[in-house]
């Protein structure tokens, strides 16, 4: 990715679209491997970029978001993943809608970070939003997200000891 991101720099320029498509590949990539520090600093520049070029709102932004708050989670910064993810749900609201697919994703997402605050709340509606988006996308309820919800909802339940009500919520993911 590295390399890549070279060239296009070479080739395109800073200021394009390839270059910070390299860079959003590159903090995925560092992310995967665990790599948070290098995985940032390659995302802020694939958002900066993105921001720049695209415009406050377009779905592009929306990933570089995503896996930005997904790297600062990992990292414990929670404060900072929620704002991320947040920002990744308004832009998909704005340029897509508020049913589409990849809306339910920053819910959950949000969902996840608030269990772990403890804010079980705001993690309930946050995964039942995302359940009800998944649901509207596959109205047969047969879909890897909408078993993906399900669990997450099920994790939370733990979280909470809730162990009666998790039994029903795992059968329906399965």
């Amino acid at each position: 990715h590295s390399q890549a991101k070279d060239i296009w720099i070479k080739t395109l320029g800073l200021m394009h679209q390839e270059t910070a498509t390299s860079y959003n590949n590159m903090g995925y990539a560092y992310f995967q491997n665990g790599q948070y520090a290098e995985a940032d600093e390659a995302l802020v520049k694939a958002v900066d970029i993105r921001e720049k070029i695209l415009g406050p709102n377009h779905p592009d932004k929306a990933w570089s978001h995503s896996f930005l708050g997904s790297v600062l989670a990992a990292m414990g910064d929670t404060t900072a993943a929620l704002e991320h993810h947040r920002e990744e749900l308004r832009i998909r609201k704005k340029a897509l809608r508020e049913n589409h697919p990849y809306t339910a994703t920053p819910y959950y997402r949000i969902a996840d970070i608030k269990a772990t605050l403890n804010e079980f709340e705001d993690s309930h509606k946050n995964h039942e939003k995302a359940l009800e988006i998944r649901m509207s996308a596959s109205p047969s309820g047969v879909h890897p997200d909408v078993a993906d919800s399900y669990f997450g909802i099920s994790r939370l339940l733990l979280l909470e000891h809730k162990y009666n009500k998790r039994e029903g919520v795992l059968t329906n993911g399965l």
